[in-house]
């Protein structure tokens, strides 16, 4: 858990580098910061399943990065076209999905990652899931490196827990 924290923070502080932020700016946010280990399990499918029945529905994680392993195919990113495409697995490697807070914190330079989990695979399948977020009272607003005149302010400010909150509920009450 620690070591994908490591990992998690170096790869936010190059997103950072390459938007123009020094992560010091930011850095207080991750001190302690709300992550997230699940393993997800997606039972084999049923050959009387419908087409359209998902693993995981099409989706954007909340936060900031998702680090991903899976032991075999099933998960698919959204392409820039609406497609989905295959992500197939590669031994000892982590698929890394960008969040809403990255995407808003940047004003969407950085996008969110829509994915879905369809298991067409005949067998059960596992994936093991990090989420590294910043902490649950971070303010999170467009990056003034982020904001210009060509590119202007596309999102409001908001507290990350209120987002959360928000979120859970309308996918619960669904």
């Amino acid at each position: 858990h620690c070591m994908l924290s490591d990992v998690a923070c170096q790869l936010l502080q190059a997103f950072f580098r390459v938007i123009g932020t020094d992560f010091i700016e930011l850095k207080a946010h991750f001190d302690r910061p709300t992550t997230f280990l699940r393993l997800l399990h997606y039972p084999k499918r049923r050959t009387d399943t419908t087409l359209n029945y998902y693993g995981s529905a099409p989706h954007v994680d909340f936060g900031c990065i998702t680090l991903l392993m899976q032991d075999q195919c099933g998960l698919q990113v959204q392409g820039p076209a609406g497609d989905w495409l295959h992500v197939p697995p590669v031994p000892n490697t982590f698929v890394m999905n960008v969040g809403t807070m990255l995407s808003r914190w940047s004003n969407g330079i950085l996008r969110s990652t829509a994915h879905r989990v369809v298991n067409d695979s005949g067998r059960s399948r596992f994936s093991v899931v990090f989420f590294y977020d910043p902490h649950m009272n971070t303010e999170i607003a467009p990056l003034k490196s982020c904001v210009s005149k060509a590119r202007p302010v596309c999102f409001k400010p908001l507290v990350y827990r209120d987002f959360v909150r928000d979120q859970l509920r309308a996918t619960y009450i669904h």
